[in-house]
């Protein structure tokens, strides 16, 4: 078989190989410099594939991250932006004449802070006798109450748009204070609605924005 850039007489065909060097030459040029015909197309290619929508179905979720606990057997969520901190459930003082979902008021650094039973103003029925072990202490600007929590389990997302809408039961306050029911059987609470529910707070913790008086 005769090589391709070798002559009859077995010497080297200089000329085809430089004629094969100058192509590759040409090439390598136009794929570096592109001519403005060839750059057009190459950007119309690119801009298509932009242009496709995502695959990637997460990225388009409205998620929020969330602390989860639990009470009375059932499991809880509430949003981390309105969550202040996560403390020991300690010293409380009952207060006479108030709705039975307030537990009492605790000192949190000399804030008075009411203790809310979630379980109890949501009107649900308790699994058992309460046995708080930590208290969420919940707010905007500053805290605003605490709800006891039987137990702290971890943070997470939520994904908004795949929530069960159903409320968790027959009473109102489980439709407006209850966003809805995540695939691990998790209640999401509204948290915007807790946190501007002038129930849930006593003389003197009222939202800030309402400070000032007439």
């Amino acid at each position: 078989m005769n090589h391709p850039y070798r002559q009859q007489d077995s010497q080297i065909d200089w000329q085809a190989i430089g004629k094969r060097l100058t192509n590759a030459a040409d090439a390598t040029l136009e794929a570096l410099q592109p001519s403005p015909e060839r750059a057009r197309r190459i950007l119309d290619e690119r801009a298509s594939v932009l242009a496709r929508p995502s695959v990637d179905s997460h990225s388009a979720r409205d998620t929020t991250n969330v602390v989860n606990f639990s009470l009375g057997g059932e499991n809880y969520c509430m949003e981390t932006r309105c969550v202040r901190e996560v403390r020991r459930f300690g010293d409380v003082t009952p207060l006479p004449g108030v709705p039975e979902f307030l537990v009492g008021v605790t000192n949190l650094r000399g804030e008075i802070l009411p203790l809310i039973d979630l379980r109890c103003f949501l009107e649900l029925s308790s699994k058992g006798p309460a046995a708080p072990s930590h208290v969420i202490i919940c707010g905007d600007a500053r805290a605003e109450f605490g709800i006891i929590a039987d137990a702290m389990l971890d943070v997470s997302a939520v994904a908004l748009d795949e929530l069960t809408p159903d409320p968790i039961g027959p009473s109102e306050r489980g439709r407006d204070y209850v966003l809805g029911i995540a695939g691990n059987a998790t209640v999401v609470l509204n948290s915007s609605a807790l946190l501007t529910d002038r129930r849930l707070f006593v003389e003197g913790t009222a939202p800030t924005q309402n400070a000032g008086g007439d």
